[in-house]
């Protein structure tokens, strides 16, 4: 379902569950997912920007051929979480001012991620350990990563996370 508050010219999508603003109160600030697409099989999320958002700008969790290209994820608490997901695309994504983690891929079978800029990620005052980065790959197998740009960890934590114990990847 969906909702268009014309006095604030913002577009609300549930891809799943009630309709905001019909079926429930708009209550954006309290949300902790931006876009969740769960379980959900060849989701397209596409040119939007996902804000102020108290845990992940886009979960891709559980799904197959998902497509997350030309959004700008900030200010949220992790940027893209896609674990485990099988031939996942992320491309072309600003994701900045991230509190944690800016993309997560963990146990990722397949996929490309690429030409994503990461800046600004772990900037979360409060977060006292370090186990954080800007991209990180926990066994995936067989997902190219290429031409993605990561600058300004704030508080100084890993770029992309070497941890890459999967096979077949590039």
């Amino acid at each position: 379902g969906w909702h268009y508050d014309k006095v604030k010219d913002l577009l609300y999508v549930n891809l799943a569950g009630k309709v905001p603003g019909k079926d429930t109160p708009v209550r954006v600030a309290e949300l902790e997912t931006g876009v969740d697409t769960a379980n959900c099989f060849f989701p397209r999320i596409r040119k939007l920007e996902i804000r102020g958002y108290n845990q992940h700008g886009v979960v891709i969790y559980n799904t197959m051929g998902a497509v997350v290209e030309d959004n700008y994820i900030h200010h949220v608490n992790a940027g893209i979480f896609a674990n485990p997901s099988t031939d996942v695309t992320i491309r072309r994504n600003t994701v900045t001012h991230i509190g944690n983690v800016g993309m997560c891929l963990g146990g990722n079978l397949g996929g490309t991620v690429e030409c994503n800029i990461i800046r600004d990620y772990h900037v979360n005052p409060f977060k006292t350990n370090q186990y954080s980065g800007a991209i990180m790959c926990n066994a995936i197998t067989g997902t190219a990563l290429r031409f993605n740009v990561v600058t300004h960890s704030i508080v100084g934590s890993a770029g992309i996370w070497p941890d890459c114990s999967g096979m077949g990847n590039a």
